[in-house]
């Protein structure tokens, strides 16, 4: 038993950890996608302001800081800041995500490999559970390929349609035709055309 209250707790740690990693992972995209969306404000204020600028210099032919002019250069400072916390916050965090990979790999390294004989009862346990015969190593290279192969073989479902066969559907009827069909014999009209 001891043996199985070790796998659960590196996998409990191991999902702990995964769990943890994909929180930050997703905050980094959070904040990505937060700063994308931002910046494009930015780019819009800056279309803004020099769209009031034109009108007020078309208007006078002199160039003034009106009050509108002011407040979208204040929105401009204020977008800038968010900007560039974001930015700062963002690579805290991709900072942090990296320590901690590189943490959680020398964690990885230090953790000893399972020996044969760990592994072989696992592998029996498992498969006993299955409801298979323990595999004890003793086929040869030959048979374990064509098993393999067999495996590889597309199954055909019941319907006799092969797995990534086209199939070809009338529009209209919805029913299966040929491939080179032209009228649907089912509903009589043209497939390819209305």
């Amino acid at each position: 038993m001891g043996l199985w209250t070790g796998l659960k707790d590196k996998l409990e740690k191991g999902l702990e950890t995964t769990s943890q990693r994909s929180k930050k992972v997703l905050d980094i995209s959070r904040i990505s996608l937060l700063l994308r969306s931002t910046k494009e404000n930015e780019e819009d204020l800056y279309r803004r302001l020099g769209r009031e600028i034109y009108r007020y210099w078309e208007r006078k032919q002199q160039l003034e800081l009106t009050d509108l002019t002011r407040a979208t250069l204040n929105q401009i400072r204020e977008v800038r800041e968010k900007i560039a916390e974001m930015e700062e916050t963002l690579e805290q965090l991709k900072k942090e995500e990296k320590e901690r990979s590189s943490e959680w790999k020398e964690e990885a390294e230090q953790i000893p490999a399972s020996t044969d004989e760990e592994s072989k009862a696992v592998q029996e346990a498992s498969e006993e559970e299955k409801g298979k015969e323990p595999m004890l190593g003793s086929r040869s290279r030959r048979s374990n390929r064509s098993l393999e192969k067999a495996d590889e073989q597309p199954k055909t479902p019941s319907n006799g349609w092969v797995e990534g066969e086209a199939i070809f559907i009338c529009p209209h009827c919805g029913d299966r035709v040929e491939e080179d069909t032209v009228f649907c014999p089912h509903c009589h009209k043209h497939v390819y055309h209305d």
